[in-house]
């Protein structure tokens, strides 16, 4: 059987590729969870057409 020693390099690799992988995750929810808000608040298509044309809402912009 082969010596299975874990040397320092492979430590911080594990180490850096673990964190990459949690960040990666944490933006993947952030995202996410900023889509759900958005289908959630979003109006239909007649709603945003009606105020998007109205004259106080170009003024607005």
């Amino acid at each position: 059987m082969e010596d299975w020693k874990i040397t320092s390099e492979e430590l911080i690799r594990l180490r850096e590729s673990c964190l990459q992988c949690i960040r990666d995750g944490e933006l993947y929810e952030l995202r996410n969870d900023a889509k759900l808000r958005a289908v959630y608040s979003t109006q239909t298509y007649e709603e945003f057409n009606r105020r998007s044309s109205s004259p106080s809402s170009v003024q607005e912009r």
